[in-house]
Formats: structure tokens, sequence, C-alpha cells
């Protein structure tokens, strides 16, 4: 199996967030077609007196991780994510997605946006 990937780092209200994207590449032995992202982790490397509620992202993450390396369709995932509200929440990073209801909210919508981009396989550009 082919693994290879690309790090997003994205700010919402203030804090700086990192998100590693792990792609499924196709061999003979493994074909996964509706499945290019194989994996997501999220990082947040600010210091922070919240550490309770970002422990708690590390957790949904690592959920959502589990989902698609079971077979998860990432569009399933990404659904699930989207539209959550709380804290931290507000301004973005990236004009794609100026404005975000949490980071389970931006994260849901990054992923959308690279399963549906025009040109791509699966989402699977790496641009950020």
């Amino acid at each position: 199996m082919n693994l290879d990937g690309w790090t997003h780092k994205f700010t919402i209200g203030g804090i700086d967030c990192y998100l590693k994207i792990g792609t499924v590449g196709f061999s003979e032995w493994f074909d996964y077609p509706h499945l290019s992202i194989g994996e997501i982790c999220y990082l947040d490397l600010t210091i922070s007196n919240r550490i309770e509620e970002m422990r708690a992202y590390e957790v949904l993450m690592e959920l959502a991780n589990v989902a698609i390396k079971n077979g998860s369709r990432v569009e399933d995932v990404a659904a699930v994510l989207r539209g959550h509200k709380f804290e931290p929440a507000g301004v973005t990073s990236n004009e794609n997605i100026p404005m975000a209801a949490s980071i389970c909210d931006y994260i849901g919508r990054y992923l959308e946006s690279k399963t549906k981009k025009e040109g791509t396989k699966n989402g699977t550009d790496k641009t950020n």
C-alpha cells in the first residue's frame, strides 16, 4: 500500500491547528475505489488553559480516523463533523472557509472541499 499525504495548518478563533491528511494509494493487494484519504489526525500545538476541550477534539478526530480506516466514506465522516457549534469558533485563516462554527465544522468542510475538488481523484489534491 502506498501512503502519502500532507499537513494543513489553519487558525480558528486565534488557535493554531494542524490537520494531517494521509492518502491511500492503489496497489494490486489493496484497492479502495471509494476512498483516497486514508487517515486524518488533528493536532493542537497552542498552549491553552482549555486542555480538556482540546483533548476532546483529539479524541473526536481519532474516532473519525478509525471510521475512515475501516471503510467509512470520507464524505460521510465530513458530513458528521460539519455544522457543530462550540468554541473555539469564528474567523479562520482559510479564504475558502472564512468562518467556522467550531474546529469540527472547519475540518468537516475542509475534508468535503478536498473530496469534491474538480479535476482530482477523490480529493487527493495536496494544495492547502
